[in-house]
């Protein structure tokens, strides 16, 4: 991608379109595109002023349409990466708004939609209403592996940890090459693990057997030896495919950013340092296993000791009522 070049295009035909056609959509299309570039360069500001102002256009020059809709979705996108939810919320609800009513129910642009929706309530720890964007993304599209993997966060929000473990699963089995999945398993699984750690440090003989360590190293291992799929490029021609035989001519289609991809050198370092949390938190247990020992023999001791205490104690009763009745009879 050639941004330098499609920044200076764009800045020549806002030029020619400013000065014949000032206002029109088509001025407000290019200082889109130009907010595109900015934000695959990072501009993240930048992107914004120019999404705000084709917005401000096309709500006069074609209000109610998909395409204002496009831009409402783009200034979502941005306000969540500056973080602003609440603001990225009211703007994705105005696109979704329009194209829930003007576009087919699968097309990929409302599959898409949907999940934004579900990312920006998972950061407001609304999800309950997370859930439910999430669970229209998969229904209108079952292979689209990101909702899967938002739903999954939105359960471990509400600590349904199987539930979560089920939709890693499930966008692994899409794409076995996803790296951002199998780093939420192996997350969901230390989650797991802790919790019934803690559950085991009340049982009554201080034994812990919850954490898995096995299990974790496994799932880390098979994180260190991901290998790249194709997944992404093909699915992506799928939906372009799809979008054009709904009679969508200007095709754009964009998948969520990876955080993590196989084989690359920062998944190996996240491997590495959740290997050094596993290993820690079987440290902890093991140590909490032995305390837990040590004051259930002493509990054991002293139990003896009240046992014997109380035998000595009924003995003595025994003995003071007979001397009681001795000193009666005299």
């Amino acid at each position: 991608n050639d941004y330098e070049h499609a920044k200076e295009f764009n800045a020549k035909a806002l030029a020619i379109l400013g000065s014949l056609v000032p206002g029109s959509a088509y001025e407000a299309l290019t200082v889109s595109s130009l907010g595109d570039t900015l934000l695959a360069e990072g501009f993240v500001d930048d992107a914004l002023l120019q999404y705000l102002k084709a917005m401000a256009i096309l709500e006069k020059a074609m209000p109610n349409t998909v395409v204002v809709a496009r831009v409402y979705y783009n200034v979502g996108v941005v306000y969540r990466k500056q973080h602003n939810f609440n603001e990225s919320m009211d703007m994705l609800m105005k696109a979704y708004d329009i194209r829930n009513r003007e576009l087919v129910a699968s097309h990929p642009d409302l599959v898409q939609l949907c999940y934004e929706l579900a990312e920006v309530l998972l950061m407001l720890c609304e999800y309950e209403q997370g859930l439910q964007y999430a669970d229209m993304a998969i229904a209108k599209d079952a292979r689209y592996k990101f909702a899967y993997k938002v739903k999954g966060l939105l359960l471990n929000g509400q600590d349904k940890f199987t539930e979560a473990l089920r939709c890693f699963d499930t966008a692994l089995e899409i794409d076995p090459g996803y790296a951002d999945a199998q780093l939420l398993k192996i997350d969901t699984l230390i989650l797991v693990n802790k919790a019934l750690a803690d559950q085991s440090t009340n049982t009554s003989d201080g034994n812990s057997t919850a954490v898995d360590t096995s299990a974790l190293e496994k799932e880390l291992s098979t994180a260190a030896t991901l290998q790249k799929s194709d997944f992404d490029e093909q699915y992506r021609q799928e939906l372009v495919t799809k979008a054009l035989s709904a009679g969508d001519q200007n095709v754009k289609i964009v998948l969520p950013p990876a955080e993590y991809e196989a084989g690359s050198a920062s998944l190996l370092q996240k491997v590495e340092e959740m290997r050094v949390e596993v290993a820690a938190l079987r440290v902890t247990v093991d140590e909490h296993t032995r305390q837990l020992q040590t004051i259930f023999k002493r509990l054991d001791i002293l139990d003896n000791l009240v046992y014997s205490l109380a035998h000595s104690m009924k003995i003595i009763k025994a003995n003071v009522t007979d001397v009681n009745n001795q000193i009666a009879e005299i």
